[in-house]
């Protein structure tokens, strides 16, 4: 199914459900590369953040990680994961 489309997953890297070795092995059994990017905020009061679980979720299905450190960055990072060469779920209009 990589050919039809990839999945983009935009989380501070903190899995609400289930393990993080569960999920990286469960999405790892459909063939789907899966990119993700990080909103990693620091500093005093930030969020908490887990990137090596983002890292390893795109490593482990074929996909690609980035982080932003800004919300206002995260259009741009966003159009770098999506361009002509690389397909959309579905059917960009």
């Amino acid at each position: 199914h990589a050919k039809e489309g990839r999945i983009v997953v935009v989380s501070d890297g903190i899995p609400t459900d289930g393990s993080p070795e569960h999920i990286v092995e469960e999405a790892t059994k459909h063939h789907i590369p899966i990119d993700t990017v990080g909103v990693i905020l620091g500093g005093k009061g930030g969020w908490d953040n887990n990137e090596s679980f983002l890292e390893a979720l795109a490593q482990a299905t074929g996909g690609i990680y980035t982080r932003t450190e800004s919300l206002v960055l995260l259009t741009d990072k966003l159009k770098k994961l999506a361009p002509a060469s690389r397909p959309l779920l579905g059917n960009p209009q």
